[in-house]
């Protein structure tokens, strides 16, 4: 209940940072983080692979909107925010499934 009381204090623009932040740090206890010097734009496909998200490659999609706000200063509507939460929701429950995977297989 914390997590979403803090996102409600949020702004469209730091919600989708957050998301974006919260994928990488869970990505990276996966053993599947970015690499040093690995840009955002690079990563962002090599992730969706991982996850086996090639379609419609939720990763990319919300890696985009986080460099727009980073290097670009754009800001977004609720309406964003909340379709970049359900990319987010999306690839969680991949990374989920891969840790499961893992600990089948380990």
């Amino acid at each position: 209940w914390w997590r979403r009381l803090q996102l409600g204090q949020m702004s469209a623009s730091e919600r989708i940072r957050y998301f974006y932040l919260t994928t990488l740090e869970q990505a990276h206890e996966q053993g599947v983080g970015r690499k040093p010097g690995e840009t955002p734009l690079r990563y962002a496909p090599r992730l969706d692979d991982t996850i086996h998200e090639e379609s419609e490659k939720p990763f990319s999609q919300l890696t985009d909107e986080f460099v727009e706000i980073q290097y670009a200063g754009r800001t977004f509507d609720d309406e964003s925010a909340s379709y970049a939460q359900r990319l987010w929701q999306r690839i969680q429950s991949a990374l989920d499934t891969l840790r499961a995977q893992k600990e089948n297989d380990g």
